[in-house]
């Protein structure tokens, strides 16, 4: 595949500021770069292993998430009950890496993840256990054949749901984090009553 790497370096600096702050013009870009590299890219038996490898290990860390966040949230409801606080909000934030990639493209472009996003797989899980869900759907940017695995919501989350990610960065992608991240609220209203 053929990659121009000024554009690659503008991408990858464009996919680092957060969705909501990006220009129109820095959306545009992404656009622009993506349909040059679906363009090219071709989907193989090797493209359809490493998508399943990372499916996998995605579902793996769900599994592994899913036991840590089920304590932490019953924790948070025995603080509220004691009211020690008086709310709390759980997230889980997956960052994607591709250092070697990255430093293909720019020696001196490394330290953060190329791409986050916050996952929300839990508010599909209902139960007291882990309960794998096939969460497959055709893709937005391409009409490939995905469905020869069943996808959990991390894998899914990917793929369908951020525009500014092609299948050629998904499969690029070398290491994922995930990170569950806590807000303890208190609240107090200020008395305005005069006297």
């Amino acid at each position: 595949m053929k990659i121009n790497h000024k554009l690659e370096k503008e991408f990858i600096r464009i996919l680092q500021i957060k969705n909501w702050n990006r220009t129109t013009e820095e959306h545009n870009t992404l656009r622009k770069r993506n349909e040059i590299i679906m363009s090219q890219f071709e989907f193989n038996d090797g493209v359809y292993q490493k998508l399943e490898r990372l499916n996998e290990m995605l579902l793996n860390e769900e599994k592994r998430i899913f036991v840590q966040y089920r304590a932490i949230e019953a924790n948070a409801k025995l603080l509220v009950e004691k009211v020690l606080i008086d709310d709390y909000n759980i997230e889980i934030r997956m960052s994607c890496w591709n250092e070697n990639y990255i430093r293909l493209i720019d020696p001196e472009l490394d330290g953060d993840p190329f791409f986050e996003t916050w996952n929300s797989f839990m508010g599909f899980q209902e139960k007291e256990s882990y309960e794998p869900i096939d969460f497959t759907e055709r893709s937005l940017t391409g009409d490939a054949p995905i469905t020869k695995f069943d996808h959990c919501y991390s894998f899914h989350d990917l793929y369908y749901h951020h525009y500014d990610l092609t299948w050629f960065d998904i499969c690029n992608i070398e290491e994922i984090w995930m990170d569950i991240k806590v807000d303890y609220q208190f609240f107090s209203k200020v008395d305005n009553s005069t006297t």
